[in-house]
């Protein structure tokens, strides 16, 4: 976490494809911003906790994309087997719309990679509804495009 005087901090509340409830605090400085990240699906009991970067470029006044790198560690509830090497990946571009002063709708499209090193047999990668998984993947490791939705303050 960064902490700069008259730095950057905002705090992020999205959803995407694997999780419906992500929370984000954003910290660093305009240009650069480091990424602390928790996420939660109820249904499939899957959390993930991790760390990213962020890059953003300024289209006007209002706009922004940005560029942003998040790994992260993934727990599966489901799965009746000890906790190991369970890795989230993903590579995100968003655009970023400030609707008033202090709240920001940020949308955007995500590469995802996941890799797993667990029991033979078990799969671990995240349980989302929403996906399509790259053909190139296999058990423990899988790929796919993903999107999010959310609001920033």
């Amino acid at each position: 976490v960064n902490i700069i005087g008259n730095g950057l901090y905002r705090f992020q509340a999205f959803m995407d494809e694997k999780k419906e409830w992500n929370l984000e605090l954003h910290s660093g400085t305009k240009s650069f911003y480091n990424i602390l990240h928790a996420g939660w699906n109820g249904p499939l009991r899957a959390a993930s906790a991790g760390f990213g970067f962020g890059k953003p470029f300024s289209l006007s006044e209002s706009m922004s994309l940005a560029l942003e790198i998040l790994g992260s560690r993934y727990f599966n509830g489901k799965q009746s087997m000890p906790r190991q090497h369970n890795l989230l990946v993903s590579f995100r571009l968003g655009l970023q719309t400030r609707m008033l002063s202090f709240m920001t709708l940020v949308t955007g499209i995500s590469y995802n990679y996941f890799t797993s090193f667990n029991t033979p047999g078990i799969r671990m990668a995240p349980e989302a509804v929403h996906h399509y998984e790259f053909p190139w993947g296999n058990r423990n490791n899988i790929h796919w495009p993903g999107f999010y939705i959310g609001l920033r303050f």
